[in-house]
């Protein structure tokens, strides 16, 4: 049933998966500050116009209001910032847009043929990373926060041709509720649902695939072995595959590039795979971010003109 939202490209796609290097002028924080402007309005235009430079297909905001977890706490009530991580002081619920009015914004200002991509940390990650001084456990916690994503995604949805859900968390310790979770996210949601998972995923790959979700996106740079469960395995989902470094502070060439792409062709048809860096790249500097992007998509295109 998941699978009818709309996934036809038979080209190899490309997207990013998350954060952007972000550049905030004094003079955008000034005018926040004084006039009530966004200040992050113009460090999105830049992330957008870099990704939409280098080719991407599937762009994303950049990400580049910072801390997830500091952003998310600013958006809900029951949250507050006590040291590095969120309290949760009381009942969670959403005040206002945490990324749905940005991803409005670049809908606005993104050319024609592009696909927007929302993306979001899933509520297991969000639980496991505050400090919780009111629900019981972890689990009512992540019930809770379901209950403001499934707002947050309703409105993000009328912008966007992607919703991306990230559970970095899973790969370090797997909760298998979190399948609950991400299907009553997906409910009523009309267009597909991708899932972000970094590491190494062996032990829990199998339970994964169970999951109602469009595309499976993974790191194949930094766990290469990732690549030995897409033969082991029979699915129809499409895999995000991460074949450019957020480590490396090395612009990768398009040679290296498109020899780690061919080796997921070598497994899936072209259909089935999005080519996309292995995570989000705040800690590059932009030059490398962008070169890394403009070689993947360079990498991508060489592979598709070959065949």
């Amino acid at each position: 049933m998941f699978m009818s939202r709309k996934l036809n490209s038979s080209k190899l796609e490309t997207t990013v998966v998350g954060s952007y290097p972000a550049d905030i002028s004094t003079k955008n924080i000034l005018n926040q500050f004084y006039f009530s402007s966004d200040s992050f309005h113009d460090t999105i235009k830049s992330a957008v116009n870099d990704e939409e430079r280098a080719g991407i297909e599937i762009i994303s905001d950049g990400q580049v209001r910072g801390d997830i977890m500091s952003l998310v706490a600013s958006c809900c009530h029951g949250i507050s910032i006590n040291g590095k991580r969120p309290q949760i002081d009381s009942e969670i619920k959403r005040k206002h847009s945490i990324i749905a009015k940005d991803m409005a914004f670049i809908r606005s200002i993104a050319t024609k043929n592009t696909k927007i991509k929302g993306i979001v940390t899933g509520p297991y990650t969000l639980a496991r990373n505050c400090k919780n001084k009111y629900y019981k456990t972890d689990e009512e916690t992540a019930w809770a926060f379901v209950d403001v994503l499934k707002e947050e995604l309703k409105e993000i949805s009328s912008h966007v041709d992607m919703i991306q859900i990230d559970e970095p968390f899973l790969s370090v310790e797997y909760f298998p509720k979190t399948r609950d979770m991400i299907h009553e996210l997906a409910k009523n949601l009309d267009v597909p649902l991708a899932l972000h998972v970094c590491g190494d995923i062996k032990k829990i790959f199998s339970d994964i695939l169970e999951y109602k979700i469009d595309v499976l996106d993974l790191e194949f740079v930094a766990h290469p072995k990732n690549i030995s469960l897409l033969k082991e395995y029979t699915f129809d989902k499409k895999i995000g595959f991460g074949c450019v470094s957020i480590e490396d502070r090395k612009v990768e060439s398009v040679e290296l590039i498109k020899e780690r792409i061919k080796k997921a062709l070598d497994i899936l048809p072209a259909k089935q795979i999005i080519v996309d860096p292995d995570c989000g790249m705040r800690n590059l500097t932009k030059d490398i971010a962008f070169g890394k992007l403009k070689n993947m998509v360079t990498a991508r295109d060489e592979i598709l003109q070959d065949n």
